[in-house]
C-alpha cells in the first residue's frame, strides 16, 4: 500500500464519517426552506429532486473537506491564533514543499468546483466566480486552521482555488458539450485544461523537492505509523469502551486509527517519557470509564522521534493507547503482556483529549 492509496482511505473514511453530520444538516436545511417558501407563496412548487441530490451530494462533500482539513473536530484557542500571526511569514510558493501534498490538495477541490456548478448551473457561473469561490473557501479553511494550531499555508490556497477552477472547467466542457453547438470547441477547452495542469505540475517538480526531504528525514527517524509497509502491516484492532471489548471489523478503521495514533505520539514525542513495568491488558481495560484503542502489527518495529531524540521504542508489534489521557502500552505480542508505558508529563500544558479521534471511535463499526 503506498501513500496515495493511504490518502484515498483517508478520505473515503471521512466521507463515510461526514454521513449522518450531512443528513441531518440536509434535513434542518430543506424543512426550514419549505417552511420559509410556503409561508411567503401559496403557488405549490414542485421539488426537483435530481438538483436535490445534487445540492446534498456538494454539502456532503463540503463537510468532507471541512473533516480531512481538522475543521471539524479541531479545538480552537485564540492563544493559539495569536501565536500563529506572530510567526506568520510568506515565503516562496511552493519551494520545498511536497509535491504530493500539492497534488492532493488541488485535487480535494476539483470534485468540489465541478459540484458548484452542478448546483448553481445557469446562475452566472464563470471562471471568475469560479476562482473566487474556490479562494473564499479555502481562505476560511486555512484561516480557522490558525485557531488550531496550524499555520496559514499560501500553498494549499493556492492549489485548492485551481481545483475548484478546475471542477469549473470540466463542468463547463461537458455542459458545452452537451447544449452547445461548437462541441469541438469546448472539448479542446477541456483537454487544453487538462494539458495545461500536466504541464504546470511538471514545472513543480524542479522547485517542490519537499518529498525527497521527507524521505531523508524517514530515513534518520522512524516516527510510530509513519511508513505505508508499516500501516498496512496492521493485523488487528480492538475497542475498549468502559471494559466492553468490540473489534474493528473495517481494516481501514484499524488503518485510520493507528495514523492518528502514532502523529499523536509524534506530535508530543517532547513531552513523554518512558516507564519500565508489567502492564496486564485484562487489569488495564477491566477499569471503569477508561476507554483503549488496541492495536497489533504482524512484524516488531523500533521508533525515534525527530522532535525527541532521547525517546525510543524497541520491538514493538503490540501497543494499547488511551486517547484521553495519551497514555501508551507497548510491548511483544508474544510476551502476552505490555512492558513499556510512555507517559505524557507536562503539567504546564496537560495533555487534551484528540476530539476527532473520540469522534471516529464512536463510528467505528
Amino acid at each position: 500500500m503506498n501513500r496515495y492509496i493511504r490518502y484515498i482511505i483517508t478520505g473515503v473514511w471521512q466521507l463515510k464519517s461526514a454521513l449522518l453530520l450531512s443528513i441531518i444538516l440536509y434535513g434542518c436545511i430543506v424543512a426550514v426552506w419549505y417552511i420559509v417558501k410556503k409561508k411567503h407563496t401559496d403557488q405549490k412548487r414542485n421539488l426537483h429532486i435530481g438538483r436535490m441530490i445534487l445540492a446534498y451530494l456538494l454539502l456532503l462533500y463540503l463537510l468532507t473537506i471541512l473533516k480531512i482539513t481538522g475543521i471539524i473536530g479541531m479545538q480552537f484557542h485564540l492563544s493559539w491564533f495569536v501565536d500563529a500571526i506572530q510567526h506568520f511569514r510568506i515565503g516562496l510558493p511552493f519551494v520545498g514543499s511536497s509535491i504530493l501534498m500539492l497534488l492532493l490538495n488541488f485535487l480535494l477541490f476539483v470534485p468540489f468546483g465541478f459540484l458548484l456548478s452542478l448546483v448553481f448551473e445557469g446562475r452566472n457561473r464563470n471562471t471568475r466566480n469560479s476562482l473566487l469561490l474556490g479562494l473564499a473557501t479555502s481562505f476560511i479553511i486555512e484561516f480557522l486552521q490558525l485557531f488550531g494550531g496550524r499555520m496559514f499555508e499560501l500553498d494549499d490556497l493556492i492549489m485548492n482555488t485551481l481545483g475548484t477552477e478546475m471542477g469549473y472547467q470540466i463542468w463547463s466542457s461537458i455542459h458545452g458539450m452537451r447544449t452547445e453547438k461548437a462541441k469541438i470547441k469546448y472539448a479542446m477547452r477541456g483537454v487544453i485544461c487538462i494539458i495545461s495542469v500536466g504541464v504546470f505540475f511538471f514545472g513543480l517538480f524542479f522547485i517542490a523537492d519537499g518529498d525527497a526531504t521527507q524521505d531523508r528525514e524517514s530515513s534518520m527517524y522512524s516516527e510510530m505509523a509513519s511508513s505505508d509497509e508499516e500501516i498496512a502491516d496492521v493485523s488487528e484492532g480492538v475497542l475498549y469502551l468502559d471494559g466492553a471489548k468490540k473489534k474493528i471489523g473495517d481494516k481501514s478503521s484499524c488503518y485510520y486509527l493507528y495514523r492518528m495514533i502514532g502523529e499523536s505520539i509524534s506530535n508530543h514525542a517532547s513531552f513523554y517519557s518512558t516507564k519500565t513495568g508489567t502492564y496486564q491488558l485484562k487489569n488495564l481495560v477491566n477499569k471503569s470509564k477508561v476507554q483503549y484503542i488496541e492495536i497489533s502489527l504482524k512484524h516488531s518495529y523500533d521508533y525515534t522521534f525527530y522532535n525527541n531524540h532521547n525517546l525510543k521504542l524497541e520491538n514493538v508489534n503490540h501497543i494499547l493507547y488511551d486517547p484521553e489521557h495519551g497514555t501508551l502500552y507497548y510491548g511483544n505480542k508474544e510476551d502476552k503482556e505490555f512492558s513499556h508505558a510512555l507517559i505524557y508529563e507536562n503539567k504546564e500544558n496537560p495533555f487534551e483529549t484528540d476530539k476527532q479521534m473520540m469522534e471516529e471511535i464512536k463510528q467505528v463499526k
